[in-house]
This record gives C-alpha cells, structure tokens and sequence, in this order.
C-alpha cells in the first residue's frame, strides 16, 4: 500500500522535516505571506478614514521653520478642539510661483481643498485678479470687519464678462475690494517667514470659512 503525505511526515525526524519543508512548502508559503501582508495594506489604505481637515492654510514662495509650523498648527487644533490626527490643520508652504504654485493652487481651490491663502503683495493681487480669493466684506460680520479695517489690503479682482475676446478683459479688471488682511505684524512672523509683509485672504470656496476667520483673530491676539 502506498504510503501517504501523513505516513512519510511521521517516518521523518526533525531535521528531515524540515528539509521536506523547504524543498516542497517554503517557497508556497512564503508568496501566500507576501500577498496576504499586501491585501492587508491595500485595504488598510484604502478603507482607514482619512484626515479631514478643519483648516488649510496655503502659504505662497515662503520657506517656513519646520518646528514652528508643528507648533502654530497644533495651537490651532486646540483652538478648534481637533485631535490633530482624523481631524487636523495643514499649513502647507509648498506653493511656489516660479515652478507651478498657481497651478497646484488652482486645483486644489477646484476642489475646495484650501481655506486661507498667505502671499506677498505682489502675487497676492495677481491671485486676487484670477478670482482666487473672496471679498472680506462678505466673510467677515461688520464688527470683525471693523476690528480689522486699518489692516485690510485692496486689489482688483475678477471681473466676469459674457463676450468672448481675445485679449483679456477679465483677469485683475474687476472691482477693486478688500481681497485681504496685512499680517506682517501678526504671530505669523514667528514662523521663520522670509515675507516682507505678507498678505492673508481667504479662498474663493474655502470649505472652513469660519474656521478661516478665526484664523485671522488668532493670528492678532
């Protein structure tokens, strides 16, 4: 009678067994692991919730300290009672003009991904004539807005027209408004900022606008 995978097991010693293994099962059980620890992580990835944020900040051809950013972000999650972890701030200074800030910036703001903007004066009315950011007069109630006045920026903004042209009549012609709040001598200078006197405003969209006005009162207590 011949005998069977269990009969030839129990004929073997230790070291026997062990050689049966690695010649027959080893290399079996090694890529059944491999593809379960892989399942694993992709559905980990896939279905663990992912982190909301409550207030997205982004900062334009800036280079901030490191520390001092996890430092403001987490005075800022106190602030609005998150855990910092399902539910945090992000203050992401990787929007630089001369590669494709504008454009990274653009679609984050198409899908409503960005709260406060911060740049210079300069680029600052350039985001303000693409429509990028909304007027303080609409997001502020009137007693806040008061409080802020003498720190408020101008600039022309997006000027919406139905003929079609080929020069643009659009960009930076609208109606000059108060796209912004001067900041240069807020808590945000205590981030390692190499801004002169940069410029917050909230974004076209923004998905925390609250969240976005408080930010500025922070910023000045």
């Amino acid at each position: 009678m011949k005998n069977t995978e269990k009969d030839k097991w129990d004929e073997m010693n230790g070291s026997q067994r062990w050689q049966y293994f690695k010649d027959y099962y080893l290399f079996i059980t090694v890529v059944v692991i491999v593809l379960v620890g892989i399942a694993a992580f992709l559905c980990w990835h896939f279905w663990k919730p992912k982190a909301e944020h409550v207030l997205y900040v982004a900062v334009m051809d800036d280079s901030l300290d490191e520390e001092d950013i996890k430092k403001l972000q987490g005075q800022l999650e106190q602030l609005y009672h998150v855990d910092g972890k399902q539910k945090k701030v992000m203050i992401d200074d990787n929007f630089y003009t001369r590669e494709d800030g504008i454009t990274k910036l653009e679609v984050y703001l198409r899908n409503e991904q960005v709260d406060v903007i911060i740049a210079d004066k300069e680029v600052f009315q350039q985001l303000a004539g693409y429509g990028f950011l909304q007027d303080m007069n609409t997001v502020m109630d009137h007693e806040i807005f008061e409080t802020y006045e003498e720190d408020l920026y101008y600039a022309a903004g997006y000027r919406d027209t139905k003929g079609v042209s080929f020069e643009d009549r659009e960009t930076g012609q609208g109606e000059v408004l108060p796209y912004g709040v001067d900041i240069s001598g807020s808590v945000f200078q205590e981030t390692g900022s190499i801004q002169e006197e940069p410029i917050l405003g909230i974004a076209a969209g923004a998905p925390n606008l609250g969240n976005g006005v408080d930010f500025i009162k922070f910023l000045f207590e």
